[in-house]
């Protein structure tokens, strides 16, 4: 009959540290004061040498790295330029072209390689120009006649 008890102890005590020293003195025959007596704290050693590691040391502490700094954001796109082609004038010094801004009345007189908002002109076509800047190009038709 006492088997049945201590296997009964074993499988209600077996899940936790404290139930495990219970289970523990229990089997040695010391009796519930010798239980009570075993606290988790007396398996110091236990945790301070684990039974399954090879070295018989716990181990080693997780070492915290530094958080990664983020890449910075890549600038923005530039603007597409508020322009519209007006005109186109060939001549033999590559021509002008005549561009207009919503918000201003006078036109803008462009060379080659002349500059509006940051934008170069670096293409003249006969009924378009490309604009350029960093590495993006953009082509501004004139626009189709009305009938």
């Amino acid at each position: 009959m006492p088997s049945v008890a201590i296997g009964r102890a074993v499988r209600a005590a077996a899940t936790s540290l404290a139930g495990a020293a219970i289970v523990s003195a229990a089997l040695a025959g010391a009796g519930p004061a010798a239980a009570r007596a075993a606290e988790p704290d007396g398996f110091a050693a236990m945790v301070d040498r684990p039974l399954f590691s090879p070295t018989r040391r716990p181990p080693p502490a997780p070492i915290a790295m530094p958080p990664v700094a983020a890449a910075p954001p890549a600038p923005p796109a530039p603007a597409m330029p508020d322009v519209a082609l007006s005109g186109v004038i060939a001549g033999g010094g590559g021509g002008v072209v005549l561009l207009r801004r919503p918000q201003d009345a006078a036109p803008i007189r462009l060379r080659l390689g002349g500059q509006v908002d940051g934008w170069t002109l670096a293409e003249i076509r006969p009924r378009a120009v490309v604009l350029r800047r960093d590495d993006r190009a953009v082509t501004v038709d004139l626009p189709a006649a009305a009938h």
